[in-house]
């Protein structure tokens, strides 16, 4: 598996690795989820770590393919 730092192409289904900064993300940094759904401005519902929350594309590190 390789991960890619373009965020650009991402879509429902896709594996993403969140940013490892604790400041962004607090508990979920540097983990990785599932994309459920994008919203219109950049954001991202996510799964991870059991939980469905929210996330921006900055808060997002990479796809992973």
């Amino acid at each position: 598996m390789s991960a890619s730092l373009t965020r650009k192409n991402m879509k429902v289904g896709d594996l993403v690795r969140l940013d490892s900064s604790v400041r962004k993300n607090g508990q979920f940094a540097g983990k990785i989820g599932l994309v459920l759904a994008s919203e219109r401005w950049g954001g991202y519902v996510i799964s991870v770590a059991g939980e469905v929350k929210k996330f921006h594309t900055s808060q997002i590190r990479a796809v992973i393919d």
